[in-house]
Order: C-alpha cells, then structure tokens, then sequence
C-alpha cells in the first residue's frame, strides 16, 4: 500500500510521548534522509518531552513511495544509540539491501545477535531474507511472522542450537527430512 506524501516526518504514537514514535520515510525537500537524521532533528527541535534518542522504546516505520530502509538504517536501529528500542514495526516499509542491489529484501546479517526487540514487525511486501539475518538473536518473537512469509514460498523456520534455520518444506506442509533433500540443505539465517 503506497503512502502519499507527507508534511511531517514524525508524529507521536501516543499523544504526549516523545518514546513512541511513526516515521513517514522520505527524503525532504531533495534531500536524502536516513532513520537517524529524522530522529534527531525531531528530537532536539520539535520534540516537548525531552525525550532522547536512546529513551525511544517504539518506532513505527511507514515508507512513502518508494524510500526504503536501508542496511544503514538498520545497522543503526540496532545500535547502542538506540538502546532503549524494544518494539520496531517495519510493516508498511520497504527495505533495500544495498550490498546485493535489491529491494524488498532484509540483509544478510540484518538483526545478528541483537537480543534487545520484544516486537519485530517485518515488511508486509518482504521477498528476501539475507544469510544469517537473525543468527545469534532473540528471534522467539518474530517466527510466526517469518513462517507466514517463508510457507507459501516452500520453506519453514525452525530454532535450532545454530540460530534460525529455514526448512524446505513438503507441498502438504511437512517439513522434508534430511533423507528427501537430495542436495537442499537446510540454511541459516
């Protein structure tokens, strides 16, 4: 679903709380944003609360046309700077990978190791999941999302001692055993 254009690039979640917040994602007057940027010019100039960037606990990301979260992006929602995010919700965002050149696509090692998010809401129109995107992560959370993504595709997430592997699946819905994978193995992600 495409989003017009907005005025505002931030407004509060909740009215009054400065911790919880939406992104409308776009670049600004010819300008290239980044999550970060429009983060911190809400912050230190619109923003009443004094709320700092490592106090918000919610973002709500929506792309405007085509403006996609990128690794950067991602790479800095992860970050200590942002210590307190604990629910991202990237539902009605794109993502752009930038090092293989495509969108609708998470990176590979998107969310490695990140422990922090009780709420990861992925892309509605995710096509892609880059290698070892949730390895090493707190990713109990999001893999009922992840299997609405991978089942019509043919495969199933499944928690394993390495991570988040993905299981090539039967049409019926099984998981397919090692004996039936002939050559496909399962992947980490």
């Amino acid at each position: 679903v495409e989003v017009e254009r907005k005025d505002l690039l931030v407004e509060q979640i909740e009215e009054g709380n400065d911790s919880r917040l939406k992104i409308y994602y776009q670049d600004v007057d010819g300008q290239t944003t980044t999550i970060k940027w429009i983060l911190e010019d809400y912050l230190n100039n619109v923003a009443t609360t004094g709320c700092k960037l490592n106090e918000v606990v919610e973002l709500e990301i929506i792309s405007v046309g085509n403006k996609a979260i990128t690794n950067d992006d991602i790479s800095f929602m992860n970050s200590t700077s942002m210590l307190s995010l604990k629910q991202l919700d990237m539902q009605r965002a794109n993502v752009y990978d930038k090092s293989t050149d495509t969108y609708h696509r998470l990176p590979n090692n998107a969310f490695y190791g990140v422990s922090k998010y009780e709420s990861l809401i992925l892309p509605q129109n995710l096509v892609g999941i880059g290698a070892n995107a949730f390895l090493n992560s707190n990713i109990e959370n999001v893999i009922t999302e992840l299997n609405e993504f991978a089942k019509p595709r043919g495969f199933k997430f499944q928690v394993t001692d390495r991570g988040l592997m993905s299981i090539p699946m039967k049409e019926n819905g099984d998981l397919m055993q090692d004996s039936e994978l002939g050559t496909l193995t399962a992947v980490e992600v």
